[in-house]
């Protein structure tokens, strides 16, 4: 008696396997809501700012800019450096060019 096709046994390739993997969608996880912001990079945030990027490795270092390093990069969340940039206020090179 032949198989039936649903008890038949279907083989396919590994790039089959691959492209029908890559096709399916992946879960979020279930902690982080779907609106999550971006984590972005040092030319981020001194375009952001409007500051050199050593700018922004001097107030890591000194200021305590909010980032946090992945191996060698340096990455941050823009609302942490817009809140951080509240908090601390006007520097005294940001009054003097408003006193002009």
């Amino acid at each position: 008696m032949p198989p039936s096709a649903q008890t038949r046994r279907v083989r396919r390739t590994a790039a089959e396997f691959r492209r029908d993997r890559l096709r399916q969608p992946r879960a979020m996880p279930e902690n982080v809501p779907m609106s999550a912001e971006p984590w972005v990079a040092v030319d981020d945030v001194a375009r952001h700012l409007g500051v050199s990027h050593d700018t922004v490795y001097r107030w890591i270092d000194g200021k305590g800019l909010p980032a946090h390093k992945l191996g060698r990069l340096w990455k941050f969340k823009l609302s942490e450096v817009d809140d951080w940039v509240r908090m601390t206020g006007p520097t005294p090179a940001m009054q003097e060019e408003t006193d002009k």
